[in-house]
């Protein structure tokens, strides 16, 4: 074979193997963007599920519900606690309503309907000595707007509220929920139960079961289950353990339980 068709073979074979080696690098380059794009939307998916409900909500708002939200004063906020404070339920019991600051969410026979919300207006009545009523026109996700009517015979006496409207999908009207005095604090198993009984003892973890459990039941009392939240925080000074606990009510109401050392107490209250 002549040195010129040897270069020339050569040089085919230079060419090829670079081609090769750039088909590699642009494959490995591929692989190393498509890990990057997996990992962010993983990342993104997990943010989203440690998101609240509103925090979820507010992120799936129409513009013109983040406008009403905005301009949120005394009187809208005043009517978001009075709905998401309580559970609501049919007189039958069979269907239950639960709000929070930005959704309500009615149950009926296992099927479920969400809405998100936003307040446009509010208007306040008294009514015979001691009772009120409340007329609230939301505006859903969708454009359309429904009205709502909180009504009390009185004020101070919390169960005596209602909530009614025709719009609603289930039932037009809906009262406290009856108290179920059923939720259970979910057990550590294995080493998170070895972790309680050294950060709490024995005795003192059972005190704060038994407080969560009861908290949930006057509070929550559609949820059945309390979460542990797997973390714990101690405050040597002030003679303090601290955990979380997630209710499985439709809120995912979360609460912090802490001991005292010094007294034997426990207190229960909402996560902020």
């Amino acid at each position: 074979m002549g040195t010129g068709k040897k270069t020339i073979i050569a040089l085919l074979a230079a060419v090829v193997a670079v081609a090769v080696a750039a088909v590699a690098v642009r494959s490995a380059l591929d692989a190393h963007e498509q890990q990057q794009q997996n990992a962010a939307a993983t990342a993104s998916q997990q943010a989203r599920e440690e998101e609240t409900p509103d925090e979820r909500a507010e992120d799936d708002m129409s513009d013109a519900q983040r406008a009403l939200v905005a301009k949120y004063g005394a009187s809208e906020e005043a009517v978001t606690g009075q709905l998401s404070s309580t559970d609501w339920a049919s007189s039958d019991g069979k269907d239950t309503l639960s709000f929070t600051g930005r959704t309500f969410t009615e149950t009926s026979g296992g099927e479920k309907k969400q809405h998100i919300y936003a307040l446009s207006k509010v208007d306040k009545a008294s009514v015979g000595n001691a009772g009120s009523s409340i007329t609230a026109v939301m505006l859903l996700e969708d454009g359309s707007t429904i009205v709502v009517t909180l009504a009390s015979a009185s004020s101070q006496d919390p169960s005596s509220w209602t909530v009614h409207s025709s719009d609603f999908a289930y039932s037009e009207g809906y009262k406290p929920a009856k108290k179920t005095g059923s939720c259970k604090a979910a057990m550590p198993e294995g080493a998170d139960a070895e972790a309680c009984k050294a950060l709490f003892g024995e005795e003192a973890w059972a005190k704060t079961v038994a407080a969560v459990e009861a908290w949930a039941q006057s509070n929550c009392p559609t949820a059945a289950k309390a979460a542990w939240g797997r973390q714990a925080t101690v405050d040597w000074g002030a003679g303090e353990v601290s955990t979380s606990f997630t209710l499985d009510d439709v809120k995912q109401t979360s609460i912090v339980a802490t001991y005292s050392t010094k007294t034997g107490n426990v207190n229960v209250k909402k996560s902020k």
